[in-house]
């Protein structure tokens, strides 16, 4: 089941750090190839051998990303898409793939962001607010995390270390059903009792005043619903322990 932060439904600060823890342009397919890492927003995404994109009728196309060991099959229409497809082993006929092809991911609505070693990455293609993300392990299509975040780039770094372990930095999002500009005490106090705010997080106070910067900046009205936002740091071992780490930073922003 996917998770969502969206309290109604389910864009964007940059984080600061301190932590404490360990395209449809022709009537044939469109192929594109690298031999090293690539980047996509902040982060350093693993390069594909090839990626190829297929248009379909009114406007829908077919995405296939092929690494070595594994192929992304992604189904797009405009903001929508179904869940992606994973296939083990080698590149496949972007053109005649059928629907029963490979693994379902559980990713309905999102977009591949990239590979980092073992995992693969995807956001939200039509949020509200928060984005959601998914982190899946690329070897058998199992979704290890979900949350949200906001930014562009979407994640600051992800990266992955010698020992396998992947380590992701982003600016964590939460979606409020109401307003903390409007009613700082009450509101966090909710999120903090519907447990939308992790634990160590939830010891802590909003800053008086977090949000009103933003909500001047952006014209909105003092009632509208808010996003809090965080610094985080996710580590995703390789023997499937999570673990997550906060900036001392808590900020607020108006829902669009």
């Amino acid at each position: 089941m996917m998770l969502s932060s969206r309290p109604p439904l389910p864009r964007a600060p940059r984080p600061s750090f301190r932590l404490w823890a360990v395209v449809f342009c022709a009537l044939a397919p469109i192929a594109l190839s690298s031999p090293t890492s690539g980047a996509a927003g902040g982060a350093r995404f693993e390069a594909p051998a090839s990626k190829t994109t297929v248009p379909g009728e009114e406007g829908r196309q077919t995405i296939c990303t092929v690494w070595r060991d594994i192929t992304v099959i992604e189904r797009q229409d405009g903001p929508v898409s179904e869940a992606a497809r994973l296939v083990r082993g080698g590149e496949v006929d972007c053109g005649k793939v059928r629907d029963d092809t490979g693994t379902a991911l559980d990713t309905a609505g999102m977009a591949l962001e990239g590979r980092v070693g073992p995992v693969l990455l995807f956001t939200a293609m039509d949020p509200h607010g928060a984005i959601d993300f998914a982190v899946v392990r690329a070897r058998d299509g199992e979704v290890l995390m979900q949350e949200a975040l906001i930014g562009s780039p979407s994640f600051a770094s992800a990266t992955v270390g010698g020992d396998g372990a992947v380590t992701l930095k982003y600016v964590r999002a939460r979606n409020a059903p109401c307003s903390l500009r409007q009613d700082e005490r009450g509101c966090w106090e909710k999120l903090v009792a519907d447990g939308a705010i992790p634990g160590a997080m939830a010891k802590r106070a909003l800053p008086k005043g977090a949000c009103v910067g933003s909500y001047r900046k952006e014209r909105a009205p003092d009632d509208d619903p808010s996003i809090v936002t965080w610094g985080q740091v996710t580590i995703l071992a390789a023997d499937g322990s999570i673990t997550k780490s906060f900036s001392e930073t808590i900020g607020c922003r108006p829902l669009p």
